[in-house]
């Protein structure tokens, strides 16, 4: 059920601001990654292994849990971002040499 809800949350998050946002797609991916995978990784700790959830890890570990698994989120959405911006700037440089 934890997972279910965090997936919930953080997807319609994650879609809502790469669908405002006027920035370009590396930029939307980002920042919308970086709210999303957030999100994820704390109401998924909170929601199913904290004491509310299955009781996994007591309070005081919940914070440490959070950033260790949103810190590897965003690691992975930045790599992913940066490479959307190589390519997208090839393939501009690649366009613009094919029309001249």
């Amino acid at each position: 059920m934890a997972t279910a809800i965090a997936f919930l949350v953080s997807e319609s998050t994650d879609t809502e601001i790469y669908s405002r946002l006027g920035l370009p797609l590396h930029s939307r991916v980002w920042w919308s990654g970086l709210v999303g995978g957030t999100l994820d990784s704390t109401v998924f700790i909170i929601l199913g292994l904290s004491p509310i959830g299955m009781n996994f890890m007591p309070w005081n570990a919940v914070p440490y849990a959070i950033v260790a698994q949103a810190s590897i989120k965003i690691l992975l959405q930045g790599i992913g971002a940066i490479i959307i911006k190589i390519v997208t700037e090839k393939n501009k440089r690649i366009k613009t040499i094919n029309k001249d």
